[in-house]
């Protein structure tokens, strides 16, 4: 019912959510086999590309003509202002007919040597640079994620700043249901928010779990350790010390039956 958090980037297994409303859990993880998002529009209309990074690393200049006139000024100057200055003086010269914006930005993702420098460079009419930016850095730092309902198909590619928030998407997108509520003791909680819990049942009492012992609290029931009398009510209740939420469960509604195979 309740599991130590395991977040989908440090192992293979998935940010799990419980609606217990209904009884519907959902795996949420990374999606790691998102398509790079500069592989979607050719680079003729946008391009983007690392200019310089933690280890003098670069990308390979793509096939547009903002991206060739930067990297040439940034290779002769050094100097990725003056660089990005020059490159727009000349496409106002000689290619005023393409209205093509550009810009420079930084990315960071969580680590401190997890930056980028990148030019992007956007044809009118395929969005606004600041917005590939954000996508690519979104992508690059392993911000989307795929979203599986319990015995429902999924739905992958879903850029979000973590998992709670691609849930509430995929909530908000794909299902007929009332978005997430995050303030209420009723909606979708995590079933791994790290403890430490308090969990206590109407059978056999209360005990104080950590984070560590939850995982064998449930082995052990699923052995029958706990096993409920079916002429008896058997509510569990879960809280979670740390951010003080809780919530009930009733064994016997089926709709929780399925937290216990």
């Amino acid at each position: 019912m309740t599991l130590p958090r395991i977040p989908a980037h440090t192992s293979h297994h998935p940010d799990r959510y419980i609606d217990v409303k209904t009884g519907l859990g959902y795996s949420v993880c990374q999606d790691a086999g998102a398509e790079d998002p500069r592989q979607r529009i050719g680079d003729e209309h946008a391009a983007l590309f690392t200019y310089r990074g933690p280890r003098g690393d670069a990308d390979a200049v793509p096939d547009n003509v903002a991206a060739q006139a930067f990297d040439r000024y940034w290779q002769k100057t050094n100097d990725e202002d003056k660089a990005l200055n020059l490159t727009r003086r000349y496409l106002a010269l000689f290619h005023p007919e393409k209205k093509i914006a550009v810009t420079i930005s930084t990315i960071r993702g969580p680590s401190q040597g997890d930056w980028r420098e990148v030019f992007v460079a956007v044809s009118d009419g395929y969005g606004k640079p600041e917005n590939h930016v954000e996508e690519f850095s979104m992508w690059a730092f392993g911000d989307v994620w795929i979203v599986i309902p319990d015995g429902k198909a999924g739905i992958s590619g879903i850029y979000a700043e973590d998992a709670e928030a691609a849930l509430t998407y995929f909530r908000e997108n794909f299902e007929d249901d009332t978005p997430l509520d995050t303030e209420s003791s009723n909606a979708l909680i995590p079933l791994t928010t790290g403890g430490p819990y308090r969990v206590s049942w109407s059978i056999d009492g209360e005990e104080d779990f950590s984070p560590a012992q939850v995982a064998a609290w449930q082995q052990n029931f699923r052995r029958g350790a706990h096993q409920p009398n079916p002429d008896e009510a058997c509510v569990f209740t879960v809280l979670d010390q740390t951010t003080g939420r809780s919530v009930d469960i009733d064994l016997s509604d089926a709709r929780f039956a399925h937290l216990f195979r």
